[in-house]
C-alpha cells in the first residue's frame, strides 16, 4: 500500500495570506462578462487613490474574463474605471471591505447596447453583512493558529481549529484541503474523500485536494466518483497524475485486482506516452487476460522506451513465448 505521504505535494501548511494583509488591504477578484453572460478578455480596470498621489491600483482582464486587483486602502468609496475597446467605458464609485479577499464579478456592456436606464454597468456592490465580514475574519483566525498546531504536528489540534474555520467560512478551501490531507494520512478514506471533494469543487487547481480525492475515492470504491477525480486530477496536476495513477495501478495489480489496475495503466500511458513502466505493467496485465495481441504490443512498446531496465530482461523472455 503506498503510504499516504507519498501521495502528498508539501509537508508544511501556510497562513491564510488574507492575515498577512495590512487591515486596510483588500483583494478582489471575478470574471467580467458582457451583457450575454460571455466571459470578455482585455478589460482594463483602474482604480485610483484620490488622497494618494500617483497610486492607481490596476488590472486586466485574462482570456477567461477573470481578474484579480490589490487595493491598498479600501476603507474608503473609489472610483473603478472599466473600459475596453468596443465597450461603453465606466467609472462607478464602490466600496469594498477592508482586510478580506472578496468575489465581485462585473457585467459590461458592448456599445451597440443601450445602457440600461438606471443602472450602472459594473456597479454592483458587495452585500458582505458586517456578521459575514467578521465570520470569515474568525475563520481566517482559527485557519492560521490550525496551521501552528499542524506544523507542529499536533494533528488532533489541528484539525478541530481546520473544523471550526470552515463551520465559520464553509467557502474557505485551504482549510477543506488541509481536513482532506489529515484525514488521508489517517487512512480515513471517506472522511478524506469528502473533504477534498469539497476542496477541490471550491478551488479545482488545488493539486493536493484533486489527488486526495482521487485516492481516496479510489480506496471507498465509488468508481463514478474515481473517474471524476481522475479528470480533476489530470486537469490540476498533468505532470504528477500519471505517475499517481500509475502507483494506484500497481497497488490493484498486486492485489490481483487486474480489470481495476488495467484501466489505470491505461490511463496513465494516455496521459504519459512515455511511463515505460506503466506499459511494462499494461502487458503484464494483457497477459493475465489472455490478450496476447495487445500484451505484446505493450511489452514491446516498454522495451523501446527501456532497453535497459531491470525487467527488461522479463519482458523480452515474455515476447518470446507470446506467438
Amino acid at each position: 500500500m503506498i503510504k499516504a505521504q507519498r501521495l502528498l505535494l508539501f509537508l508544511a501548511i501556510l497562513f491564510v495570506a488574507g492575515s498577512a494583509f495590512a487591515q486596510n488591504t483588500a483583494r478582489v477578484h471575478g470574471v467580467i462578462r458582457d451583457q450575454d453572460g460571455n466571459p470578455v478578455a482585455g478589460v482594463k480596470i483602474s482604480i485610483p487613490d484620490p488622497d494618494v498621489k500617483g497610486r492607481v491600483a490596476q488590472a486586466v482582464s485574462d482570456e477567461h474574463g477573470k481578474y484579480q486587483i490589490v487595493i491598498a486602502d479600501a476603507t474608503k468609496p473609489l472610483a473603478w474605471r472599466i473600459e475596453k475597446e468596443g465597450f461603453h467605458t465606466t467609472e462607478t464609485p464602490r466600496k469594498v471591505p477592508a482586510a478580506l479577499t472578496v468575489e465581485l464579478d462585473i457585467t459590461i456592456f458592448s456599445l451597440d447596447v443601450p445602457l440600461p436606464m438606471g443602472e450602472v454597468p459594473g456597479a454592483e456592490e458587495i452585500a458582505l453583512s458586517k456578521e459575514r465580514q467578521e465570520a470569515k475574519i474568525r475563520a481566517t483566525e482559527r485557519f492560521n493558529e490550525g496551521a501552528a498546531l499542524y506544523n507542529a504536528k499536533d494533528l488532533d489540534g489541528a484539525l478541530a481549529k481546520f473544523e471550526e474555520a470552515v463551520a465559520e467560512d464553509p467557502e474557505l478551501a485551504p482549510a477543506h484541503s488541509v481536513i482532506a490531507r489529515i484525514h488521508h494520512g489517517r487512512q480515513q478514506w471517506a472522511a478524506a474523500a469528502a473533504a477534498a471533494e469539497r476542496a477541490a469543487e471550491l478551488k479545482p487547481d488545488d493539486a493536493v485536494a484533486q489527488l486526495i480525492r482521487f485516492d481516496a475515492w479510489s480506496r471507498v470504491g465509488d468508481q463514478e466518483k474515481v473517474l471524476a477525480a481522475l479528470e480533476g486530477l489530470k486537469k490540476a496536476d498533468p505532470a504528477n497524475a500519471a505517475k499517481v495513477i500509475y502507483q494506484r495501478g500497481e497497488e490493484l495489480f498486486n492485489t490481483n485486482d487486474t480489470p481495476a489496475a488495467l484501466a489505470l495503466f491505461q490511463e496513465a500511458v494516455e496521459i504519459d506516452p512515455n511511463n515505460a513502466r506503466a506499459f511494462y505493467r499494461l502487458g503484464l496485465c494483457y497477459v493475465n487476460m489472455n490478450k496476447t495481441a495487445d500484451a505484446k504490443t505493450a511489452l514491446e512498446r516498454f522495451i523501446a522506451l527501456a532497453p535497459d531496465d531491470p525487467e527488461a530482461g522479463t519482458a523480452r523472455e515474455m515476447l518470446s513465448y507470446l506467438k
